[in-house]
């Protein structure tokens, strides 16, 4: 049976002293999707416990 539903997963390698400035604006882009984007299941993002990775998981 086929689903019509995608998943995306990004991986964002940010620069260390850009890691919370970039946090920030994921934080702001999952407020905007969550709110504009009733298809969109899913949206959040998160980083790794090193800080050198933040996966946005989009459904």
């Amino acid at each position: 049976m086929a689903s019509s539903e995608l998943n995306i997963v990004a991986l964002v390698y940010p620069q260390p002293d850009k890691l919370e400035e970039l946090s920030a604006l994921l934080a702001t882009l999952t407020q905007q999707v969550q709110a504009n984007e009733p298809d969109t299941l899913v949206y959040y993002s998160f980083a790794n416990k090193e800080g050198t990775v933040i996966s946005v998981i989009e459904r």
